[in-house]
């Protein structure tokens, strides 16, 4: 088979048209993104033909700006390539052939055909010019996506090129070889202790432990009698047994979590017991810059190893979330991470206002202002500005800095104060952002209506910073009660 062929037939799918993974705001529901482009071009979209020609432009924009960020990634390849005269196996892998001119030119016919579905994208947008700045905003992450991807095309060429010194330059012999292999291993046993940590960790951030910290439940017998005609004694065991159960859980977290972390220190001293009989080895033979590449190659090969356990854990977390999401059992299960307390027989609140409630005091929401109009935006800066502009004009004017009122800096304070407030309103936020603000927003608002219509008060707890919640009614009582006990103290 002729070089032509090859190339042809390696190309195949180069040819093909990329599909790439559409941006949230073009994949959601159509009105919240018309609401956003309301806002920011202050004009409102409401005709059909207008949605259809944003829809499509705003598709090929995507499209294009994709197309942009993959032809800046595969012209470093070929740059490096060329320099280096040197590919990493995953492009000899990818053209199909361990030939270098051939790799070579597989990377140039990507470039090529990228550059005609650049050109058709052009053409498409031809007819119209408007742009809007919610694509830049929406897709940075492809920058940061393609610096990933170059920096590993360069650490694994620089990888390639290590190899070759040791094996250029040094004939090690088998105990050598031996003592680097069981380097490698020991790291890679400790890769995976930290991997098994890594997923412990991320299931209790998502609150969907292993089965066997649930079965806890099982050894703490449920209630089965509670006062008849007293709700708050009933109020205070069950809230009892919930603390119960929640500190066991939380020690037996620790303990598997000490485990982990022992394990990684022995491996940690197996390894420096093992380099330093190496360094012994070759310090002999004085070949300190062999010791340093092989150093170098294992410190590198296990950088790699932690980043792509690290990659695969984004996609564990999403899979433990879709795994709690249909589980039956989560809702009942009594978790180890922290609540408010609620001194009531029931819980008024659905699982996701529980979960914002969980949030505590502490919680930083979104940037509400973000989705409010823009009439009240602009009251909130006149509000703020004058708020804070007045305080700090106060305190400087009074003793002891004794700055007179009409001193050329407070205006220039006023000025940049202005223009702060304006930027921190006016900013847009990324599609996501925004719905996570709305989303915030109509919960709080749902969490309100509950408290009004029950009658509940809700209060910062003076032991771990967290909600109380609990019966307006009873509150006072026992406020009344207090204040009773404080005066015959």
């Amino acid at each position: 088979m002729d070089n032509n062929s090859i190339i042809n037939r390696n190309n195949n799918d180069t040819n093909k048209h990329i599909n790439y993974r559409q941006p949230m705001y073009l994949t959601r529901s159509s009105s919240i993104l018309y609401q956003i482009l309301n806002k920011t071009l202050d004009y409102s979209i409401k005709k059909k033909d207008e949605k259809q020609f944003i829809n499509v432009r705003l598709q090929l924009l995507d499209q294009q700006y994709c197309l942009e960020m993959d032809r800046q990634l595969w012209r470093s390849y070929l740059d490096i390539g060329l320099q280096q005269h040197l590919w990493p196996d995953q492009f000899y892998t990818m053209a199909k052939t361990n030939d270098f001119d051939l790799c070579k030119q597989y990377v140039m016919n990507s470039i090529e055909n990228n550059k005609k579905q650049l050109n058709h994208c052009q053409f498409e947008l031809t007819k119209q010019e408007q742009q809007f700045q919610t694509l830049d905003r929406e897709r940075k992450y492809l920058s940061k996506r393609n610096n990933d991807k170059l920096i590993k095309f360069k650490d694994d060429i620089s990888e390639k090129q290590r190899l070759t010194t040791i094996s250029t330059t040094s004939h090690m012999n088998n105990q050598e070889n031996e003592y680097i292999n069981r380097l490698i291993t020991i790291r890679e046993k400790q890769g995976e202790i930290w991997k098994e940590q890594l997923m412990l960790e991320i299931r209790i951030h998502c609150k969907f432990l292993p089965q066997n910290f649930d079965h806890l439940e099982n050894f703490v017998s449920s209630i089965g009698y509670l006062p008849l005609n007293n709700n708050q004694k009933a109020i205070e065991i069950k809230n009892k047994r919930f603390k119960i159960i929640q500190e066991a859980k939380r020690h037996w977290l620790n303990y598997f979590l000490n485990i982990y972390e022992i394990k990684i220190q022995e491996y940690e001293q197996q390894y420096q017991n093992e380099f330093i009989k190496l360094e012994s080895l070759l310090s002999n033979n004085n070949d300190k810059t062999m010791l340093n590449n092989i150093k170098e190659h294992i410190n590198n090969r296990i950088n790699r190893l932690k980043k792509d356990i690290y990659d695969k854990m984004t996609s564990f977390r999403r899979i433990i979330l879709q795994n709690r999401q249909r589980s039956s059992s989560t809702k009942n299960v009594i978790g180890v991470s922290p609540e408010p307390y609620l001194n009531l027989i029931s819980n008024p609140f659905d699982k996701r206002q529980w979960n914002y409630l969980s949030f505590g005091p502490s919680y930083i929401r979104g940037n509400q202002s973000a989705i409010r109009p823009k009439c009240q935006q602009e009251t909130e800066i006149k509000n703020q500005h004058k708020d804070i502009y007045s305080k700090v004009e106060n305190h400087l004017t009074g003793y002891p800095h004794l700055i007179p009122r009409n001193n050329a800096i407070f205006k220039q304070y006023s000025d940049h104060l202005l223009d702060y407030l304006n930027q921190s309103y006016f900013t847009p936020l990324s599609y996501k952002d925004q719905l996570i603000s709305r989303e915030q927003a109509q919960i709080l608002g749902s969490i309100r209506r509950i408290i009004q219509n029950m009658n509940l008060i809700i209060r910062v707890t003076d032991k771990g910073n967290n909600f109380y919640i609990g019966s307006a009614v009873e509150f006072e009582k026992k406020l009344k009660k207090f204040s009773l006990i404080q005066m015959h103290s």
